[in-house]
């Protein structure tokens, strides 16, 4: 076997680049084994820094395959998990798009919805958002459901399929920013002052960042505004956004929310 980067790298016949090994046909590559899929031709990254690699990995593959859910699943699993571990300041999701019902490699639907319950209720929680192009998509729903996210998202063969799979990608991005934060460890092992920590929001628009000021508790968020509160004011272990600021954050996709620390926290 040849190991390649990318599909011009095969020769002899063998023209697929996939999971570094170059291959002749698109049914070579069902492989059942999950850590064949526990890794990432484009490295999880900031858009729109990856957006040309992402572009440029997707032009060189096409659609194949018999639908290997299961082991793809846990393999996305695997490598979403190592990189929450790695990077507790993030949210992530994973977005598992298919083209049809699970086909080979084991299609118990008890156990690939359990891979997903599994890392939904996991920690770090990961959540599975599932998009589905096609007819056959009867699976799907349980896979998100049990993944955290109710329901898949169902493109169907048409003329404008492309913009309703760049729609649910979309809402995925703006569903899944938290409305809660772990509070950040202090620099250098400090004790950490509670009441030195502020949000910051930075709207995707590109004006200015926002100090977003604090409230007493869930009960003091206003109807309108923004506004956050700790989980237990005494012994605070989280930062929640209030209902309103939650919802208004999240309908913009290119947001930044920033826990900063040692300056007087903002109070309402």
């Amino acid at each position: 076997q040849i190991p390649c980067t990318m599909d011009s790298d095969c020769t002899n016949g063998s023209t697929i680049c996939f999971s570094g090994v170059c291959h002749s046909q698109w049914w070579d590559l069902d492989s059942c084994e999950a850590g064949e899929y526990a890794w990432a031709e484009v490295p999880i990254g900031p858009l729109p820094g990856v957006a040309n690699s992402i572009i440029s990995s997707l032009s060189m593959h096409s659609p194949g395959t018999n639908t290997p859910t299961l082991p793809a699943l846990q393999g996305a699993v695997t490598y979403a998990t190592a990189w929450a571990t790695t990077h507790p300041d993030h949210v992530t999701v994973i977005a598992f798009a298919t083209d049809g019902d699970p086909a080979i490699c084991g299609t118990d639907l008890d156990v690939i919805n359990g891979v997903a319950a599994d890392a939904f209720n996991s920690t770090p929680s990961i959540k599975t958002f599932v998009i589905g192009v096609g007819g056959s998509l009867n699976a799907l729903d349980g896979i998100a459901a049990a993944g955290g996210t109710t329901e898949a998202f169902n493109v169907d063969y048409d003329d404008i399929a492309t913009e309703q799979f760049v729609q649910a990608l979309n809402t995925i991005r703006s569903v899944a920013l938290p409305c809660v934060y772990l509070i950040p460890a202090p620099p250098d092992g400090r004790q950490l002052d509670f009441g030195l920590v502020n949000v910051e929001y930075t709207p995707g628009d590109g004006s200015w960042t926002v100090t977003i000021p604090k409230v007493e508790s869930e009960a003091d968020c206003p109807a309108d505004g923004n506004a956050w509160y700790y989980d237990d004011d005494a012994v605070p272990t989280q930062i929640i956004l209030c209902g309103a600021t939650c919802d208004a954050i999240a309908v913009d996709l290119t947001a930044a929310v920033d826990i900063a620390l040692g300056c007087q926290t903002i109070v309402r």
